[in-house]
């Protein structure tokens, strides 16, 4: 009797409908992936002003890094993202085949220490369709369409049944900021600002999957941001400082790798999360045909060469650091300053040493926790495997 009693009130739960703002509807089953991530942003956050699904909107051609515009949208996202108690979802709406939108999204807020859930759509309809066909959101953000955009998918979700509260993140997020950035001109903290003569060479690391850079990388990102802003790594996160917008007057900061697990070079991998972290767009260059630690010095002396060749920088004026992990540096640098010698260099031959801070234990966790995941094939496990062991056991590769 007890047996039959529970199975009763089992099924009487799993038959009871959802009521979002009195709009009931029947949990249907869910075939794929994303469906199941939308039904765990079913449940209705703690801080009733904080998106539990967004619609997104924002031109990023495949293979480019982005202009101002996504990066502002990146930075309203991921304040929300970060301020949620549950796994937010963001559907993202295509402007074209080439739109890498999602795909770059996937890159920076998977950073974060809760990633959100992400698919795309390719136009409005779908995406009313789309938000409307697991849960309701308790509130919905509108990012990159501006206000007539937002009243045409507010139509949108109405004439699928619903009635959505939505919330423009790009006009008024109410998320908090860390600070915003000093005025060009304005000396920072370390007196890096305004120094054009000064070069950070962020040396890539291979990532874990086409959209999973590894802790290693958002270290050595997090000191180059530090080192090009003047401030202390600490401080420095995603989505805390709006992107500047300048011509000139800061530190370059190149970054170094080429294409090791998806069509975005690991030098693009570390753009898109830097300027997210407030670095100007005007001190990104990117250089993505090294593969390893010797093509990363000769790519990069390429690089210095055109730049001196051109006059932009004085070579007994440049100063140049070399961003990476302390026991990377240790063979690396000499390698760099190798290539100095032998290109005729003297920025290069006198390089010094940037290293980012980054325990070996958190970047085996983050290596188990992907080993983990169900939603990943078996190949890319198995070379993340191997990284995993050498690191545990102390053998120089990848990592």
């Amino acid at each position: 009797m007890r047996i039959m009693l529970v199975s009763r009130c089992l099924t009487l739960c799993l038959l009871l409908p959802c009521y979002v703002h009195g709009h009931a509807f029947l949990a249907r089953p869910g075939t794929d992936a994303r469906q199941s991530q939308a039904r765990r942003s079913c449940s209705r956050s703690k801080n009733d002003e904080t998106p539990t699904h967004i619609l997104a909107t924002s031109s990023a051609i495949a293979g480019h890094l982005p202009d101002a515009t996504f990066f502002k949208a990146v930075a309203e996202i991921a304040r929300v993202v970060r301020r949620s108690d549950i796994i937010v979802e963001i559907v993202v709406v295509l402007n074209s085949p080439s739109d890498a939108s999602d795909d770059y999204l996937r890159v920076v807020l998977g950073a974060l220490d809760i990633p959100p859930a992400i698919s795309t759509v390719p136009s409005f309809a779908e995406g009313a369709a789309r938000l409307t066909s697991t849960c309701t959101p308790w509130l919905l953000g509108i990012v990159g369409f501006g206000p007539e955009g937002e009243a045409a998918f507010q139509g949108e979700i109405v004439s699928q049944g619903a009635l959505v509260r939505t919330q423009r993140l790009d006009s008024d997020s109410g998320a908090p900021r860390s600070g915003e950035l000093p005025a060009l001109g304005e000396p920072s903290e370390a007196g890096a600002q305004g120094r054009e003569d000064k070069v950070a060479i962020v040396l890539g690391n291979m990532p874990l999957d086409a959209a999973t850079i590894t802790m290693d990388t958002l270290a050595r990102v997090r000191q180059a941001v530090a080192y090009a802003l003047g401030v202390s790594a600490s401080s420095v996160s995603i989505g805390d400082r709006d992107p500047v917008e300048v011509e000139s007057g800061w530190p370059s900061v190149v970054f170094s790798g080429g294409r090791t697990a998806s069509y975005i070079s690991e030098a693009l991998q570390m753009a898109l999360v830097a300027v997210s972290m407030g670095l100007p767009l005007a001190s990104v260059t990117l250089e993505e045909r090294s593969v390893s630690t010797e093509q990363n010095a000769f790519f990069v002396a390429q690089i210095l060469k055109e730049r001196l060749d051109k006059g932009l920088v004085k070579e007994g004026s440049l100063s140049v650091s070399v961003v990476s992990k302390q026991d990377h540096l240790s063979w690396a640098l000499p390698i760099f300053q190798r290539v100095g010698r032998e290109q005729g260099l003297e920025c290069l031959l006198n390089a010094v040493a940037l290293p980012a801070p980054v325990r070996p234990d958190v970047v085996i966790t983050q290596m188990d926790q992907f080993l983990s995941r169900m939603d990943v094939d078996e190949d890319a496990k198995s070379v993340v495997r191997l990284r995993r062991d050498n690191l545990i056991n102390g053998i120089r590769g990848i990592d």
